[in-house]
């Protein structure tokens, strides 16, 4: 699995992390089975997203929320 090398990022991208890392790190997240619905992990994607530009991952983060592995539950046939 592709890991990010934060020593490649630019000067502005670190400070944007950084930045979301001070405002985010002392906020409690809930169960990674509430992934869709989890405020506090939205906002950490909203802060990736903005500092490497990427597209909005939200939909993503909704098809996770429906792993098996997660819920416990099949997928639907």
């Amino acid at each position: 699995m592709p890991v990010l090398d934060v020593r490649s990022l630019p000067d502005k991208a670190i400070r944007r992390l950084a930045n979301a890392y001070d405002t985010i790190c002392d906020k409690e997240v809930m169960a990674l089975a509430k992934l869709d619905a989890e405020p506090v992990r939205a906002e950490i994607d909203a802060a990736l997203s903005d500092a490497l530009g990427l597209p909005d991952i939200k939909p993503l983060r909704q098809l996770l929320a429906r792993e098996p592995g997660l819920t416990g539950k099949g997928l639907p046939e």
